[in-house]
């Protein structure tokens, strides 16, 4: 199965810094013209506008998978807006990788930049899960899987290439630790790693 995401916005930050094809909507997302009644519940897991599936709100490996494919989509979408604030709601307080994921977004957005290419291919038959106890001092999982990344341009406003942040497409290695919390009950990113295989 092939997983559209802004995996390279990632990738850029591994390299020092998505090709014809924009980002498409997500299945684990809501449509953004159509809300749901999760969506404007208070209490609803996740960032606002972005509640997380359900399949995803159980401490399972099923359920850190269902949270791991969610957060890649909600990554595919952020590239549309380079609004990073549901991203730095699902980071941890020590996720460094996140952290600079949510500073390029939001230095490319005040500069008007917008982002071409970058669609990250995870094969879910690569996917590994494994329940942790020791994921930011408690429950967690860590998940690991190979995947593919096209090529990847950042566009100034007038849509030319920024120089020095045009990529090529690359094989990767993708490891992602997320804790759970019970009490919410919910998903977040502890630490989030691409690197070029």
């Amino acid at each position: 199965m092939r997983m559209a995401a802004c995996g390279l916005a990632l990738l850029a930050l591994v390299l020092g810094g998505c090709t014809d094809d924009r980002v498409r909507p997500s299945d684990t997302l809501p449509p953004t013209s159509e809300p749901t009644a999760t969506a404007t519940t208070e209490d609803a897991p996740g960032p606002p506008g972005y509640p997380f599936p359900p399949e995803a709100l159980e401490y399972t490996e099923a359920g850190a998978l269902a949270f791991f494919n969610y957060y890649i989509d909600l990554l595919n979408k952020t590239t549309e807006t380079l609004d990073s604030e549901p991203i730095r709601l699902l980071s941890g307080p020590e996720c460094f990788g996140c952290d600079r994921q949510v500073e390029m977004y939001n230095t490319d957005r005040t500069a008007g930049y917008q982002y071409e290419g970058g669609v990250l291919t995870i094969a879910q038959d690569t996917v590994g899960v494994q329940l942790r106890p020791d994921v930011q001092g408690g429950p967690g999982a860590l998940i690991n899987t190979g995947g593919t990344a096209s090529p990847f341009s950042v566009l100034d406003s007038a849509g030319v290439a920024v120089p020095g942040r045009v990529y090529p497409g690359y094989d990767l290695s993708v490891s992602v630790s997320i804790a759970w919390f019970a009490g919410q009950p919910s998903w977040q990113v502890a630490s989030l790693s691409l690197v070029v295989a």
